[in-house]
């Protein structure tokens, strides 16, 4: 990555300021021109942790500190709290709080979608409360207002066409004191067609990059096709070696921003392609128990009878899909039978149909129930699905189980193994 990095501080320099100057665009930040997503994507909150403008081009300002996963503009992730809310009469202000208790600090960023860079960032803020709140712009020297009737202006303006993203601090100085903004406008600027193309670029591989190395070729169940990833991963590796082409020094705005666009439509193509040689999972109609591929185990402290000290003991655990019935319900549960042979509610009838699987469960001739997987019905018809995730070096498949109707890997019973034949079919008269 620190190759484009490298191309990017070049095309900068050679379609740089006057390039820039050619589209700037102010967004007003309040809610006449935005909305909430709150980390719930509930827009209605009166809380939320991320303002999302509406306009062209659009800007996102974040909460960065909290327990909450959400996203800024450009879809990075990150946790964040429901600090925002608004103000006003009507409330369609920004009002912005401290997450840290009565005294300390919230951060926050703004951020504008690829292709432009921020100018500027300017407002005026009121403390909530008496006590005051203070406010400080990329690192820069607080501003501190004493209390509502205090109105203080806080500005930034950027020295290159570099800054996408602008983090600024607001402090506590008393107890539930918020920053009520007004006059909030980002400025920002259209960066050239090239360098557009290479932050989609540059995105494309941060979204891609961990699978180089992460996808499994092979013949069984979750592996797939070796040309196919070494295809992926080729072309991964081009990008990143794309300085190298010895034709982009001159080339023109236009043909770099194609050159560049094609490199990221060329792996998001090879991706899918690997995807979708994906070898499924295979089972033949027959008896089956279902093992959890997930570890348990219980720890105890014994005293070693030879030495007399105290060890931890680890005992693992292998639990197996069980079904039990309470009255007229059927559950789905993870058991650890005594005698998983002679144990009939882990045992199930397997039969291949349409692509799906019809799984019978052998004690109670039940199958799962579409709206509540962790039950079984009856007379039911619904068919099951195996996504297949993996198959480890003793040849396990583990895969999901879900309802055939749903989208793929929807599961309810994940990174379960199928695994076990039954040598002999036990069944409840």
């Amino acid at each position: 990555m620190k190759k484009l990095y490298f191309i990017f501080a070049l095309l900068l320099s050679l379609f740089g300021t006057a390039a820039f100057a050619q589209t700037e665009v102010t967004i007003p930040v309040d809610m006449d021109h935005g909305k909430w997503v709150a980390w719930n994507n509930n827009e209605s909150t009166p809380y939320a942790s991320v303002w999302f403008s509406t306009t062209t081009p659009a800007i996102s300002l974040c909460c960065t500190n909290g327990s909450n996963d959400i996203s800024d503009i450009r879809g990075n992730s990150f946790t964040g709290a429901n600090n925002m809310t608004s103000w006003g009469n009507p409330k369609t202000l920004l009002s912005i709080f401290n997450q840290f208790g009565s005294t300390g600090y919230g951060n926050y960023e703004i951020m504008v979608e690829i292709g432009w860079f921020i100018k500027s960032v300017e407002f005026d803020f009121n403390s909530s409360v008496t006590a005051g709140t203070g406010v400080s712009l990329m690192g820069g020297e607080e501003v501190v207002s004493a209390g509502p009737d205090d109105t203080q202006h806080i500005s930034w303006e950027a020295e290159d066409e570099e800054t996408y993203a602008v983090p600024f601090i607001v402090y506590q100085k008393g107890t539930n004191g918020f920053a009520q903004t007004s006059n909030f406008y980002v400025v920002v600027g259209k960066l050239p067609e090239a360098v557009t193309a290479l932050q989609e670029l540059q995105s494309t591989l941060e979204t891609y990059d961990g699978y180089v190395g992460a996808l499994t070729p092979g013949t069984q169940p979750g592996q797939y096709d070796a040309e196919k990833v070494a295809a992926f991963e080729s072309i991964v590796a081009q990008a990143h070696e794309s300085e190298d082409n010895p034709d982009l020094s001159s080339m023109s705005d236009e043909e770099l921003a194609a050159f560049y666009r094609s490199l990221a439509e060329q792996i998001v193509a090879a991706y899918e392609a690997v995807i979708a040689s994906k070898v499924p999972m295979t089972l033949a109609d027959g008896y089956y128990r279902i093992k959890s591929g997930m570890e348990f185990y219980t720890t105890e402290t014994i005293v070693d009878p030879e030495t007399q000290e105290e060890k931890t003991v680890t005992t693992y655990h292998d639990k197996y899909l069980s079904t039990q019935t309470n009255g007229e319900t059927i559950s789905a549960v993870w058991n650890t039978p005594d005698d998983v042979e002679s144990y009939c509610p882990a045992l199930f009838q397997v039969t291949n149909k349409n692509g799906a699987f019809d799984i019978v469960s052998m004690a109670t001739g039940g199958r799962f129930n579409e709206d509540k997987p962790v039950t079984l019905t009856v007379n039911s018809d619904n068919l099951m699905a195996l996504d297949a995730v993996a198959t480890n070096e003793e040849g396990v498949s583990y895969v999901n189980i879900r309802q055939a109707t749903t989208e793929a890997y929807s599961a309810r019973f994940t990174c379960i193994v199928a695994v076990t034949v039954a040598e002999q079919v036990y069944r409840v008269p």
